[in-house]
């Protein structure tokens, strides 16, 4: 089974429960991928993909 690290940057709480849905229905229909959801703003060194929210509302 592969780990994928993502890092979601907002402080939007609808945005990044949206994404992290969409994020494990995605992973859902693979069956060997599992994902580890990071929160914090600083915390980036050992991210596969990093989310990030530039101005409000435009995710990057």
């Amino acid at each position: 089974m592969k780990k994928i690290n993502i890092a979601i940057n907002t402080r939007n709480t609808f945005l990044r429960e949206s994404l992290v849905a969409i994020v494990n229905e995605l992973i859902s229909r693979s069956g060997n991928l599992k994902a580890a959801f990071s929160y914090k703003h600083n915390d980036f060194l050992d991210k596969d993909i990093i989310i990030a929210e530039v101005l409000p509302g435009e995710i990057y």
